[in-house]
């Protein structure tokens, strides 16, 4: 029986969008392979504000050592000040600086660059400090309680202090294959420049470390490219279909409901090509206000009521807040439609939302809006493959925004009628990003490092 460390910032049962698939992997490595599993992170009161997802609190009954490092004081109190600045960010008050109609435009862009240069610089400041305390408590704990693992899984985060820690695992554990998992792409165009300078010496430290690099997406691995050879594997994010097991008191909703969970990144996720085709629809005695409902959960209300407030569709919509993942699964089950919003821009492209994986899983018709200056994204050719909706991209939008429009009439329409949705998913394609088929693909590169080292050895 192989055994197996998952160092990991975020973990189960933490409210956060990253504890998903290390949590996952931990699960189906137990139950794939037969695992020991051990999994060391930090208290995550400070990442989620102690809010607890009951579905992944459940597949904590796979770990075998559950280690949860608390934070030092320092760390505290760093992150109590980012929090504040966090907290203004997702607030009204951020929203407030568009140029007025009273000559003030040269302030408010003034305003605009600094408050964009702080958001930057307070993003980075977050992750670094948050990032640097795990490194620190973890490597702390493993020097005193030294322990034999064949495989290291180590998700982005533990930053600069990747090369302390991997060598107090290294030092116990001189054979074991260590695989670096990305989520979000490390370098991009809203990071500082200090950051992006030490990220890429971070990048080589990975390079050095890893015996195996993966991705859930290409653009991911894009700064690897060109370093290292034959360490790169695209695994995608997923679902987990036991999930649904546990939601039991979903029932469809009366009303034609469109339901978006998530952040929507100070309007990098724009909702309102939806909102104005429903406008439009709507005035045009398509369809009727009385019938239709909107969902939002997450923590952007602001944003989302900027957007929505455009159309006169505040009195249709529901604000249910930053909710844990069985509410943000049940209020998609007893919906119509799903909204998906992403964005794919020269410089970052290819976004896809952890959120997407769940909406497949879910099985309902989605709409999905990309902004951005490039078409034909990785979204979008998802979406098609998967026969689960319609999109539609910023730059082709001639052509999309009818076919949108018409889309959401028809499903309407069939609604009224009391007919099920148009919906003939691809469920073939689909449970390829089933997170049982995952991460066998992770077992099956562990197994095939083993393989050949014996072989080498013989």
């Amino acid at each position: 029986m192989k055994k197996a460390l998952i160092l990991s910032l975020c973990f189960a049962p933490d409210n956060a969008i990253g504890a998903i698939r290390p949590t996952k992997v931990a699960k189906y490595l137990k139950l794939n392979a037969g695992y020991e599993i051990t999994a060391i992170t930090t208290e995550y009161d400070f990442i989620a504000h102690g809010l607890v997802d009951p579905l992944l609190q459940k597949d904590l009954q796979y770990v075998d050592n559950h280690i949860v490092l608390k934070l030092t004081s320092l760390a505290k109190l760093k992150f109590s000040i980012f929090e504040i600045f966090r907290s203004f960010k997702h607030s009204g008050k951020a929203v407030t600086l568009s140029p007025s109609p009273h000559g003030k435009k040269t302030k408010s862009r003034f305003f605009h660059k600094i408050f964009s240069y702080l958001n930057k610089y307070f993003s980075y400041g977050y992750s670094h400090s948050i990032h640097k305390n795990l490194s620190k408590i973890a490597t702390k704990y493993i020097l005193k309680n030294p322990k034999h693992y064949d495989v290291i899984y180590a998700p982005f985060g533990l930053d600069y202090y990747l090369d302390i820690a991997a060598d107090a695992i290294r030092q116990q554990n001189l054979k074991a294959f260590w695989i670096s998992n990305f989520g979000d792409p490390m370098i991009d165009d809203q990071l500082t420049k200090r950051g992006t300078r030490n990220y890429e010496k971070y990048v080589h430290r990975v390079v050095k470390t890893a015996d195996a690099i993966t991705g859930v997406s290409d653009i991911c691995l894009r700064m690897f490219v060109g370093r290292q050879t034959g360490k790169l594997c695209v695994f995608y994010n997923g679902f987990d279909r036991d999930e649904l097991n546990y939601i039991v008191d979903a029932s469809p909703s009366c009303k034609f409901t469109l339901t978006y969970t998530g952040h929507l990144y100070s309007g990098e996720r724009d909702l309102r090509t939806i909102f104005r085709a429903l406008r439009e629809l709507i005035d045009e005695n398509k369809i009727s206000r009385d019938n239709i409902a909107i969902n939002y959960a997450g923590k952007h209300e602001s944003e989302f009521l900027s957007q929505v407030s455009q159309f006169n569709l505040n009195d249709e919509s529901v604000i249910h807040g930053f909710v844990d993942r069985y509410k943000a699964l049940r209020l998609q089950m007893e919906s119509t439609i799903l909204i998906s919003a992403s964005w794919n821009r020269l410089g970052y492209t290819d976004v896809i939302t952890g959120k997407f994986y769940e909406q497949l899983m879910i099985g309902k018709p989605i709409l999905c809006t990309i902004t951005g200056n490039l078409p034909n994204s990785k979204l979008k050719e998802m979406i098609m493959e998967a026969n689960v909706g319609i999109v539609w991209e910023e730059p082709t939008d001639r052509q999309d925004y009818p076919a949108l429009k018409s889309y959401i009439l028809m499903q309407y329409e069939r609604f009224i009628r009391g007919e099920p949705p148009l919906f003939e998913p691809n469920l073939e394609y689909i449970e390829k990003y089933n997170h049982k088929n995952i991460t066998q693909q992770h077992i099956d590169l562990v197994e095939k490092h083993y393989a050949n080292a014996d072989a080498k050895a013989v």
